[in-house]
């Protein structure tokens, strides 16, 4: 069954008050886009938003929990200049493997009008409950579960490599073995997209790629994503996420074996 209907089905039989606002890749704020949803959600009562789909979509509706609690330009909370007081609580059903943003309090938003891609942070962002079923994968492309891939690599690299601090030897296995899963299982799910066990091990290592657990007592080093977000829009790919994480393929050889010889002359 389409994953839309699915859903839809199981709301209509739970009897939920319903905002819907979907988008089949990614939710742009423009001027006051972000304000109205903030405004249309208090037409249903704050509750509970409830999110189907992968790290874009998770992260808009992070920025739109908060908005609900915010009576000026919701953009501020984006570009830091308001405080994130309060959130609607979120809960996810994840879609696609990737961001891991179903087990964090982060978010990256664009918005078209002034050409930004910014990251909102707070821990009243941190979904309540997630629920992530591998066969709810099963209907992403190759192309797509590719660029997934790479991305949950990118997080692991910015605590594995791309940090001078010294890590717990622990730590270091932990990001061994969620690179092993990666390379092992990504070719798999490629070849045989319904195979369980390869879209399992992705999903539980895109979460545990970006929980933080990884990035303990340490900072990690995000230059990679910063320079992506800048030339995404640069030349033209703010609109779809998976081209960030096609950039990452150019930018992480480059920026390895130039952190590599930065510790060899340091």
């Amino acid at each position: 069954m389409n994953m839309v209907m699915k859903q839809k089905n199981q709301r209509e039989s739970c009897k939920m008050n319903d905002f819907v606002f979907q988008n089949t890749t990614k939710v742009y704020f423009g001027k006051d886009q972000l304000k109205s949803l903030g405004e249309e959600l208090k037409q249903y009562g704050q509750r509970v938003l409830l999110v189907y789909g992968g790290g874009s979509t998770i992260d808009c509706t992070k920025a739109i929990a908060a908005a609900a609690y915010y009576d000026g330009d919701a953009w501020d909370l984006v570009k830091g200049t308001a405080s994130v007081g309060n959130a609607l609580p979120i809960v996810t059903v994840l879609t696609f493997a990737a961001t891991g943003s179903e087990m964090d309090c982060g978010g990256v938003i664009s918005n078209m009008q002034t050409h930004e891609k910014l990251a909102i942070l707070n821990p009243l962002l941190q979904p309540k409950t997630s629920f992530l079923n591998p066969e709810n994968t099963y209907s992403v492309s190759q192309f797509q579960t590719a660029c997934g891939s790479v991305d949950i690599l990118s997080h692991v690299f910015d605590s594995f490599y791309f940090t001078m601090q010294p890590k717990m030897d622990f730590i270091d296995r932990v990001m061994t073995d969620l690179i092993k899963t990666v390379v092992k299982y990504a070719p798999i799910a490629l070849e045989t997209p319904d195979n369980y066990e390869a879209r399992a091990n992705l999903m539980w290592a895109s979460s545990w790629a970006l929980n933080g657990f990884v990035a303990a007592g340490i900072d990690q080093d995000v230059s990679c994503h910063i320079r992506v977000r800048h030339r995404s829009f640069a030349f033209g790919y703010g609109r779809c996420k998976r081209r960030d994480r096609r950039a990452f393929r150019l930018l992480l050889p480059y920026a390895r074996s130039a952190k590599h010889a930065h510790r060899t002359r340091h």
